[in-house]
């Protein structure tokens, strides 16, 4: 789970860039088929306005999947699932090391928003390979209210060898100039 560092309001009409979110404490995915919250927080109405655009890394250890099953990542916002991926289509990999770079952006309108989710692992036990995998998709929330922004993790199969382990992460509101 992650903490508001700062709150965010409507823009001010500065373009600049805003910690808004930071993991507290590392979250592991393994040995479960629960969708599990990597990092959220709630963005106060006004926050993404009809520009900005909401940007999250995320720092994974200890990725596994077997030749059968993988974990699905999913960008959220509000109850809609914005851009989701399901990293299972690279065979066994085993205590890799990865990212999640997630970006959500207000396309023109306060209920109109688009939003990538991209997942980067680097295996290294059958030598220097490295996947990397990404989605895209759009949502239609109301922000003007107050909506929560997530990335979650779930495994495919309850089983200690598929899942991982998000070490650190944190999200960035940028705002563009009014």
């Amino acid at each position: 789970m992650a903490t508001l560092t700062s709150q965010v309001g409507a823009s001010s009409g500065a373009a600049g860039s805003q910690l808004v979110a930071v993991m507290s404490a590392p979250v592991d995915v393994h040995s479960t088929t629960n969708e599990t919250t990597l990092l959220s927080f709630t963005l106060p109405g006004g926050g993404l306005g009809t520009a900005n655009m909401i940007q999250a890394q995320i720092l994974l250890s200890d990725f596994d999947t077997s030749t059968t099953n993988g974990v699905t990542f999913r960008l959220k916002y509000g109850s809609t699932t914005i851009a989701s991926y399901i990293f299972d289509d690279c065979g066994t990999v085993s205590n890799a090391n990865g990212v999640i770079i997630a970006n959500m952006y207000a396309a023109g309108a306060t209920n109109a928003q688009g939003g990538s989710i991209a997942v980067q692992v680097m295996a290294h036990n059958d030598g220097a390979e490295s996947f990397s995998v990404h989605n895209t998709g759009t949502g239609a929330e109301d922000s003007t209210g107050d909506l929560t922004f997530s990335i979650t993790a779930q495994p495919e199969t309850s089983s200690a060898s598929v899942g991982t382990t998000a070490q650190t992460g944190y999200a960035m509101l940028a705002t563009m100039a009014a």
